[in-house]
């Protein structure tokens, strides 16, 4: 039989890449693990786009003082009425003025939005859909300047 002469470099890339292996595993957890730097989560926190009350923290402009609007909702066979009062978050004051000075237009497009919807719509799971609804109707004539609709009063009786 032949003997195999053992010499010392025989598991050598074995032994390399098990440790490039190793190497590359710690770097990861190590970057999972290590908090980032101040500036690099002030840059990416640029990209994130500001929410809703970041904007008016920003732009406080509030239409106030439109009055509520009462209506019957759609296949109500029983005679519900719905009364509905808002208030508007603008983030312009051009909008704002605009708004205040429509608050005729301001109520019928909360009728709009609210008279073709049956009450399972307008019910409390649905409202926030109800007030991205309301928010699109109002944007079409104040030039996409309302940030938020607030319910001020809902009553459903």
């Amino acid at each position: 039989m032949a003997e195999e002469k053992a010499t010392p470099f025989k598991y050598l890339p074995l032994i390399l890449f098990v440790l490039a292996l190793q190497s590359a595993l710690v770097y990861y957890l190590l970057d999972r693990a290590i908090p980032k730097p101040e500036r690099q989560i002030a840059a990416e926190a640029k990209d994130v786009k500001p929410t809703t009350e970041q904007i008016l923290l920003n732009h406080p402009y509030m239409v106030r003082g439109i009055e509520p609007v009462t209506v019957n909702p759609a296949q109500d066979e029983v005679g519900h009425i719905v009364q509905v009062a808002v208030q508007l978050g603008v983030d312009a004051p051009s909008a704002k003025h605009q708004a205040e000075e429509n608050r005729t237009r301001v109520q019928d497009s909360v009728t709009r939005v609210l008279v073709p919807r049956p009450l399972e719509q307008l019910r409390a799971p649905a409202r926030e859909e109800l007030k991205e609804a309301l928010r699109d109707e109002l944007n079409k004539w104040l030039g996409g300047h309302v940030v938020e609709v607030y319910f001020t009063k809902f009553v459903i009786q």
